[in-house]
């Protein structure tokens, strides 16, 4: 077994995208190895009839289809473009620290 302690802290997204009733969030995550990489997730949100609160979810519809590739297109060009000029005070994602 192992005595590595998991902890879930809830990580806020380095930038969102909202498309209608999507919204790409853009996670700058590291591995446990020291990879650094960027990744998105995408969630739709609604009212709810029943509580008037504004709900979020995972899956979608096929009326979601254009706000959907409108928010990964968006999402995967936010990406390249910060892959491609990376912050000069850390090493470049994608590539590990200390890498020659």
């Amino acid at each position: 077994m192992s005595d590595k302690k998991q902890t879930t802290v809830k990580q806020k997204p380095e930038h969102e995208i909202a498309c209608g009733s999507v919204t790409a969030s853009i996670y700058r995550r590291q591995s446990n190895s020291g990879y650094r990489y960027w990744d998105f997730g995408c969630t739709r949100h609604w009212h709810s009839r029943a509580t008037g609160k504004k709900a979020f979810g995972t899956t979608f519809f096929h009326e979601n289809e254009a706000d959907l590739l409108e928010a990964i297109t968006k999402a995967c060009a936010w990406i390249r473009a910060k892959v491609a000029k990376p912050d000069p005070d850390k090493s470049p994602l994608g590539e590990q620290e200390g890498a020659s």
